[in-house]
């Protein structure tokens, strides 16, 4: 089998991951899956079935710290702008 990949942003080569062998994969959340080799990929998606809950508490904190820096700086706009009309 021959496989391409395209990646045209430039990334760090830490970033990237070659996998080869006898590999099978099952399915662990909506947006998740574990590849292993076919004599424990059980054991492997038994122990990341929490991958999914993982992966929506840190997208919930993300929103949630998004919200508060831009309240933040909302405020900080407010307070610069009665600064200026003080003066």
């Amino acid at each position: 089998m021959l496989s391409e990949f395209l990646q045209p942003v430039p990334i760090p080569s830490y970033l990237l991951a070659l996998a080869v062998g006898d590999l099978e994969s099952r399915r662990i959340g909506p947006r998740s899956q574990v590849w292993s080799e076919p004599s424990v990929v059980d054991a492997a998606a038994y122990e990341f079935a929490n991958t999914d809950n993982y992966l929506t508490t840190g997208a919930a904190r993300s929103v949630l710290l998004l919200d508060v820096l831009s309240s933040t700086a909302q405020q900080i706009q407010c307070l610069l702008c009665a600064s200026l009309a003080s003066n």
